[in-house]
């Protein structure tokens, strides 16, 4: 399917895009729903998400890197910990009973790391919801603080009953 798209920023200018009939659908769907006010919005939302996702991606791999060096430069050091000790300290934690084996360990390790990039997600969210809200406030579109504080207190009346 091709797609009839203005750009977002100015100047405009037309732009044809040949998308899967299930993007389309997509885009479609969330302009119906009032999500969004125009194809271009969500087209704009789109590009800012991914500029957003490949910021994130791109600090998670300086981290990673800056984590690689300071671990190279501590093992340069004799700081570090030898393969073997870390292995030992595995299995002196699976027969102390803490856990009831390696594997156990590792999987307790993973699940530590996947309960942080949950809230990582979440966080990112909210960020891009925030972003959004204020993309739209920029453009004059949204609501006032007076109209957003009135609605939130309807909804605490109609949630407590007063």
């Amino acid at each position: 399917m091709s797609m009839m798209v203005e750009a977002a920023a100015q100047p405009r200018s037309e732009m044809s895009l040949n998308v899967p009939p299930e993007f389309e659908r997509a885009v479609l769907q969330r302009v119906q729903s009032g999500q969004y006010d125009s194809v271009e919005h969500v087209i704009a939302a789109c590009l800012h998400g991914l500029a957003l996702w490949e910021a994130e991606q791109e600090a998670k791999l300086e981290a990673l890197r800056r984590d690689a060096d300071l671990g190279r430069e501590q093992l340069r050091r004799g700081e570090g910990s030898p393969g073997t000790e870390v292995f030992e300290r595995i299995r002196r934690r699976v027969y102390s009973g803490g856990y009831e084996s390696a594997e156990d360990v590792l999987n307790t390790a993973l699940a530590v790391l996947d309960e942080a990039e949950a809230d990582d997600a979440a966080n990112h969210t909210l960020r891009h919801a925030i972003d959004v809200g204020l993309s739209e406030l920029d453009r004059g579109e949204g609501m006032s603080g007076d109209v957003a504080a009135e609605q939130i207190r309807a909804d605490v009346r109609r949630i407590t009953g007063r």
